[in-house]
């Protein structure tokens, strides 16, 4: 059979496809690599500088070495340390700068690939995605894998900043009909699918073990990859928010099933408890220590690193906007609630305490 002709795929462009997922893989651990150099750069207390700027402090710092010059302020630096942080800051700026067209040279790149071969590259983004993770864990705080899981993590908020849109003050008052052909819709962040049916002979796991939602009703979850993946039925809720992400803790799943919440354990894959049948959102800090769950009343439940934090009471009267994190001078969840009147009204929550101050 030729290359072109119906049948089995030619052997030019099944080579294009595995180029293409052998290229992606490459360029994301390239991308790593350069975010790492970025974190490993030295930190300075002096903001970033232009490169006029860096070339005075290349000359102070040779004056400050030979004793030409002294320090202006001597109780804070000798000439020495001063001269050296000078040298950093230069250090740091060419860093970021000679890094910044790599970043988005390889961006571009690993588009490309993703226009070469969407499905291939999906299963490498979730394949590359679980190894860092497992990494990370086995080798612990402050190892290699854990820097590497922190910059992957960098990656995908930078992804999701540029590509995300969200739609403030307006939610879903009923849940939406499940679209009937949709193929299989990615979940984000965690290796999932959202399966249009049951495969036959695949061990269905149940959410909750005993239901009076009809199967067909219910959503179909493949979680994982490979031989560890497994399938979960969920009761669903009464919004449009399908998701899957691992909590803060590492050991348990956070699943969202049209709105209807579900907290897992991950090694056993059973339940541990419902969290409302109206999610409409999920806010998280960088380090992926404070897991936020936005639902529809217009509360918020906070879990950490150890445990369940605190769940607010309605914030207002309606939907929530600008969710944020601010840590001056206390950590704070804050935000927006629209009221009855149709104003929305600032409010800010105490992370540690739960306390809640409206503006």
């Amino acid at each position: 059979m030729s290359p072109g002709a119906t049948g089995a795929p030619g052997l030019h462009s099944v080579m294009k496809n595995m180029n293409a997922c052998e290229r992606v893989r490459e360029l994301l651990n390239a991308t790593v690599e350069l975010l790492l150099r970025i974190e490993r750069a030295p930190h300075t207390p002096f903001g970033p500088r232009d490169p006029k700027e860096r070339r005075v402090m290349r000359r102070l710092a040779e004056g400050l070495d030979k004793g030409e010059i002294q320090p202006l302020f001597g109780n804070l630096y000798t000439g020495k340390q001063l001269a050296r942080l000078f040298r950093d800051t230069i250090t740091r700026d060419e860093i970021r700068e000679e890094t910044r067209d790599e970043f988005f040279r390889l961006a571009h790149e690993i588009g490309r690939c993703i226009h070469e071969d969407p499905a291939g590259t999906r299963q490498v983004f979730d394949e590359f995605w679980l190894e860092t993770l497992l990494a990370s864990k086995a080798g612990g705080p402050g190892s290699e894998g854990e820097c590497r899981w922190r910059q992957l993590q960098k990656l995908v908020d930078f992804v999701k900043s540029c590509r995300f849109e969200k739609r403030r003050g307006r939610r879903s008052k009923a849940r939406p009909e499940r679209p009937v052909n949709d193929g299989v819709r990615r979940i984000p962040l965690v290796p999932a699918v959202v399966l249009p049916f049951v495969p036959p002979g695949v061990p269905i796991i149940p959410f909750p073990a005993i239901s009076e939602t009809a199967e067909d009703e219910r959503v179909l979850f493949k979680i994982g990859i490979g031989p560890s993946s497994w399938i979960g039925s969920f009761e669903p809720g009464t919004k449009d928010v399908n998701s899957v992400f691992i909590m803060p803790d590492g050991e348990h799943l956070f699943v969202s099933a049209l709105g209807a919440g579900y907290r897992i354990h991950l090694e056993s894959r059973t339940l541990v408890e419902r969290l409302g049948n109206d999610v409409v959102g999920i806010h998280r800090d960088p380090r992926m220590t404070l897991f936020l769950i936005e639902h529809g009343g217009g509360s918020l439940e906070a879990f950490g690193v150890a445990s369940r934090l605190w769940k607010t009471g309605p914030l207002g009267a309606g939907g929530l906007r600008n969710i944020g994190l601010c840590d001056d001078p206390i950590l704070e969840v804050v935000g927006e609630a629209l009221q009855s009147s149709g104003e929305w009204t600032k409010f800010s929550i105490n992370v540690v305490s739960g306390e809640v101050r409206v503006a």
